[in-house]
């Protein structure tokens, strides 16, 4: 029993590790995965994204001479401080772009800082207009009589302050299995029967059995 609880921790050690089923929903699906990304994992990405463009810009800007007005010339920290206002259409200071090639750079800023923009509002309406449901499962199933009956119990909870209407349940288990010729395939996910499939109302905590 040890042996396999400690290989199905491997398996979801290298499950997560594996890049190929990291990036598999980037590449099929990148508006979900955004959406679907945790808040932490999504404003550290974010923030990545948004100064690296402005780091491009600065480099970018200090292949110039003199194209921005009062920058020290191939100063990074002056033409990254320009970007960011250029980016996020703050309005020019002290600095301001002064030669043809300065103004090409900034046109090109402006129109991805708007459509960035655009875009991460979408983002973050979806995601906040998303509706989630946080239920809470008891780490422990319990098995004792119901009705003269020997019967699986796992508690489950709402950790949300509402009420959950229609919901749907279903009970799975996996099993490692082996075939009649003896082959240990890989483990099984079975579903179990449950008294109940569905739930009218869910207030604080429910009690599912099988």
């Amino acid at each position: 029993m040890r042996r396999y609880k400690k290989s199905i921790k491997s398996f979801r050690f290298l499950k997560k590790l594996n890049p190929v089923t990291l990036f598999q929903p980037v590449t099929h699906d990148l508006y979900h995965w955004l959406l679907a990304l945790r808040w932490r994992y999504f404003l550290i990405l974010m923030s990545i994204f948004y100064f690296s463009i402005n780091c491009l810009f600065a480099l970018a800007y200090m292949t110039t001479e003199n194209g921005i007005a009062n920058a020290e010339q191939g100063s990074f920290k002056d033409a990254f401080f320009f970007s960011i206002q250029t980016l996020s259409t703050v309005g020019y200071g002290s600095m301001y772009p002064q030669t043809l090639y300065a103004q090409i750079l900034v046109t090109i800023e402006i129109w991805l800082g708007l459509l960035l923009l655009t875009i991460l509002t979408g983002l973050m309406f979806a995601r906040f207009s998303r509706p989630t449901a946080k239920v809470l499962f008891s780490n422990v199933a319990v098995i004792c009589p119901y009705n003269g009956i020997p019967t699986l119990m796992v508690r489950t909870a709402n950790r949300r302050d509402n009420r959950i209407l229609e919901a749907q349940i279903r009970l799975c288990v996996i099993l490692n299995e082996v075939s009649q010729e003896g082959y240990n395939p890989d483990s099984a996910l079975q579903k179990v029967a449950l008294n109940t499939t569905s739930l009218g109302l869910i207030i604080k905590y429910n009690c599912l059995s099988s």
